[in-house]
């Protein structure tokens, strides 16, 4: 700093400052989901990148950008499911009773979505009546049930 003795009779200073050069690197560490972009700068990308770029801002600074984006791809997972009639499936936060092919979005951990594609068949479940069998208490009487297709049944009165 100059001493204000050295201060001439208009009071002008001179002042004598360097600016220091200056040089900075920035790192970027990002994931997306497939189906996704994302902008750095002038530029969107929208597949896996490591790129490094030097920006020059004249004789004061320069910057080296490193560049590392991963895109986190969808899964596709594929189901084929029988179900009997009554009963129904769940996939994330929806339920299914009926025939079709459906496709539902379930989120991932990462914040990506999963495609789940269900094709499911619901089989009813044909019962034959028996005639009417009376019996006296105390009796006994052997009832008999037959099924088209092997899987596991259960069996209720109605009355119990």
């Amino acid at each position: 700093m100059v001493p204000l003795a050295s201060l001439d009779e208009s009071c002008a200073l001179l002042l004598d400052y360097e600016i220091k050069f200056q040089k900075s690197d920035t790192t970027m560490i990002n994931s997306f989901c497939e189906g996704e972009s994302i902008g750095v700068g002038d530029t969107i990308y929208r597949t896996s990148v490591t790129f490094h770029r030097k920006i020059n801002r004249g004789a004061l600074c320069d910057r080296t950008v490193h560049l590392n984006l991963t895109v986190n791809p969808i899964i596709r997972y594929h189901q084929d499911l029988v179900i009997c009639q009554g009963d129904s499936v769940t996939v994330g936060d929806t339920i299914y009773k009926s025939d079709g092919i459906f496709i539902r979005a379930v989120k991932l951990a990462n914040g990506c979505d999963s495609l789940v594609t269900t094709n499911l068949t619901v089989e009813e479940l044909y019962l034959a009546s028996m005639v009417d069998l009376f019996i006296t208490q105390g009796d006994s009487a052997e009832l008999t049930s037959l099924v088209d297709s092997p899987g596991n049944y259960e069996c209720f009165w109605q009355p119990p």
